[in-house]
């Protein structure tokens, strides 16, 4: 079959070096062609992979697209769930998590099972405002804004028992300042994280205050920590625009509410944790007269969030990055990334 190319434009050489500025080295970026056009998506909202396999969440196509990774292509292999509220369906997907061979998909209506062929196993519905999930040890932690908890984090077996809740809301919202929405969204707003695990301990990172939590997988607390520090000035000012919000309400622009994330994705992988930091990007500023910027991923100690390593990507006009997967490959680490570009929409791999 004819190789296809993600690029709208049709860009022939879609590896190369980004050149670098004394002092910093760049990833190798690599945009990745698909050998079919069932395999071509619009927006990828989450990113997961399963040995050779990499499967896409299609949020507007209600779907799970999975591929074979090759070393400059991705080959389409199937289409995991349909439109729909029944049994094997799925409806404006928006998350995946995956524990060993089974993949967990949260949509609008709940949470549904996947074993990695495809196959349908179970699924169970949760109407609450779902921030973030992760399926580990058979059970589903849920970060969510529930108005009638006063916890964050939820615990739920594969069946859809309510098992525990823990972690106390620690924004104190007057919602006199905050009508333009359901109180719900609102919460959602001050809450949206990550909640992730090493398959022994919790995670919960906050992108717009800079918390985070550790927990084992009974509830216990075992850590909080503040990092926005290493997010640097962009971090601190985003954390503060985001505390006066408490008092005075989001700022309403072109319909939407605007708030200020410190980061966009955070992933564990072999023991230790990557976090994609939050660019206030070129694109999008007037003075910026090259439209160019970059990206960090920043690897962190799991047991102390001490920075160990920083990888950066540069970024170029409409490129945008906002969530990743992680695989080694002869012993070097490479990123995947659904991404935004001036072109259209892209996987990329980005390796050293």
């Amino acid at each position: 079959m004819k190789k296809i190319s993600l690029l709208v434009l049709g860009v022939l050489t879609a590896s190369f070096l980004l050149s670098a500025p004394p002092g910093k080295s760049y990833l190798k970026r690599t945009i990745l062609s698909i050998d079919s056009e069932e395999g071509l998506f619009k927006y990828g909202a989450d990113i997961a992979i399963i040995d050779n396999d990499l499967y896409m969440v299609e949020n507007t196509r209600h779907r799970i697209i999975d591929y074979t990774i090759g070393d400059t292509s991705l080959t389409y292999k199937r289409s995991v769930g349909r439109k729909g509220n029944g049994p094997g369906d799925i409806y404006l997907p928006i998350g995946i998590s995956v524990l060993k061979d089974v993949i967990a998909v949260k949509d609008e209506i709940g949470i549904s099972f996947f074993d990695k062929s495809g196959k349908y196993l179970d699924k169970f519905r949760l109407f609450s405002y779902n921030i973030s999930f992760v399926f580990v040890n058979d059970h589903v932690y849920y970060l969510t804004s529930n108005l009638s908890s006063p916890g964050l984090i939820e615990c739920f077996d594969k069946k859809g028992k309510l098992e525990k809740t823990f972690l106390k809301k620690f924004v104190d919202i007057d919602m006199k300042h905050h009508k333009k929405a359901p109180q719900n969204f609102i919460e959602t707003l001050f809450y949206k994280g990550k909640l992730l695990s090493d398959g022994k301990y919790l995670y919960y990172f906050n992108s717009k205050f800079g918390k985070v939590f550790k927990f084992d997988l009974d509830g216990k607390s075992i850590f909080e920590k503040d990092i926005t520090p290493l997010f640097g000035e962009n971090g601190k000012l985003s954390v503060e625009k985001n505390t006066r919000a408490i008092d005075n309400g989001f700022e309403v622009v072109d319909g939407g509410y605007l708030s200020f994330p410190i980061f966009q994705d955070v992933r564990i992988y072999k023991g230790k944790i990557y976090i994609l930091d939050f660019c206030p990007w070129a694109a999008d500023d007037e003075k910026n007269t090259n439209k160019t910027t970059e990206q960090a991923i920043f690897v962190l100690n799991p047991n102390t969030l001490d920075l160990e390593k920083t990888y950066r990507i540069k970024l170029e006009e409409e490129d945008r990055l906002h969530c990743f997967a992680i695989r080694e490959k002869k012993g070097k680490i490479s990123f995947y990334c659904p991404m935004h570009t001036v072109d259209g929409t892209d996987i990329a791999e980005f390796k050293q």
